[in-house]
């Protein structure tokens, strides 16, 4: 055989042998890649809704059967993704494995849902307390007020009146804001109810931040109560 031939044969059989191995070598590399991504987001997902179970352990506004029933929530999202997770990792080729890793928002919605949800009725919850601790101050300050006299005592039963509304407007802002979102349900893939469960979480967003602005400004008056409360006299006709 012409040695021109040999040469060519020899080579063509080099890459032959050599292209397998190549190939197996990049496939691998991205088999290996995706399925460290997916881990990764996974990972933080569960890391995510374990922070929302401490939250909601925290909270004290809200019903024990509802903190219940959002655990419960919870916990099977977990459940669903560590199963995931352990497909993933068990994946031997790259079309499983981007199959397997788009479950991670395509079939896994609810986390998409769960997570804004309990972060805004932990929000909520946090605000109704603080409003409950400044409503229990205040009525302190009026009850030592009552045996008081100054010159400025009106002008601060009309700060404490002020005070009083915003407290309550953050107050009533939290809970509207928990009824918003108590009950939405995942989308399940239903553009309609995804646009309708994204206007709620917005709108209930919106009110947290109206209570946390009106518990600010209360916050503002109260330090001028504290201030100038001090400059009253005991009310020696009492």
């Amino acid at each position: 055989m012409n040695k021109k031939y040999i040469t060519l044969a020899a080579l063509i059989l080099a890459i032959m042998v050599a292209f397998p191995a190549s190939a197996q070598n990049n496939t691998t590399a991205s088999l290996s890649t995706i399925i460290s991504k997916a881990i990764q987001e996974i990972d933080q997902r569960v890391e995510n809704l374990n922070s929302l179970i401490s939250r909601l352990s925290e909270a004290k506004k809200i019903s024990q059967a509802e903190k219940d029933s959002l655990k419960s929530l919870i916990q099977e999202q977990i459940t669903s993704l560590s199963d995931l997770k352990d497909k993933i990792e068990a994946d031997t080729n790259v079309t499983d494995a981007k199959s397997d890793y788009q479950l991670i928002t395509k079939s896994y919605r609810i986390y998409a849902l769960i997570y804004p949800q309990i972060r805004i009725i932990a929000a909520a919850d946090r605000i109704l307390m603080t409003a409950s601790s400044m409503n229990q101050l205040v009525e302190k300050i009026k009850s030592r007020m009552s045996s008081m006299t100054g010159a400025n005592a009106t002008a601060l039963q009309s700060t404490i009146n002020n005070y009083a509304i915003k407290v309550g407007e953050a107050s009533a802002q939290a809970q509207a804001s928990i009824a918003q979102v108590r009950t939405l349900k995942p989308d399940q893939g239903d553009q309609a109810i995804f646009a309708s469960n994204l206007a709620a979480l917005k709108n209930a967003r919106d009110k947290i931040k109206t209570a946390a602005s009106a518990l600010s400004d209360a916050r503002k008056d109260l330090g001028n109560l504290v201030k100038n409360i001090k400059q009253l006299t005991p009310d020696v006709t009492q």
